[in-house]
C-alpha cells in the first residue's frame, strides 16, 4: 500500500489523479485494498485471481506466540 500510494502521489504531481490499477494474485489483493482507501483516485480496477483469503489462512497458520509477536510490533518475522 506504501508502495501504490508513492506511484499514485508521484503521478498527481505530474497531473495524473485517476488511476486504473491492474493487479494478479497479490497485487491483485493490493490494488483492491489501495482501491477501498482511496475510491476517488481509483476509476477501475482489473483483477486477477487476487489473493483475498492470504491474510486469513496465514493467521490461521500462526501459533498464539507468533500473533502476539506481529500485535506487538506490527510486524512478522
Amino acid at each position: 500500500l506504501e508502495d501504490l500510494a508513492a506511484v499514485r502521489g508521484w503521478l498527481a504531481d505530474r497531473g495524473h489523479t485517476r488511476l486504473g490499477l491492474v493487479g494478479s494474485s497479490m497485487g491483485g489483493f493490493a490494488a483492491a485494498w489501495f482501491a477501498t482507501r482511496h475510491p476517488d483516485a481509483v476509476l477501475g480496477c482489473v483483477l486477477l485471481a487476487p489473493a483475498f483469503g492470504f491474510l486469513a489462512r496465514r493467521w490461521d497458520r500462526l501459533s498464539d506466540a507468533e500473533r502476539a509477536e506481529w500485535r506487538r510490533t506490527d510486524r512478522l518475522g
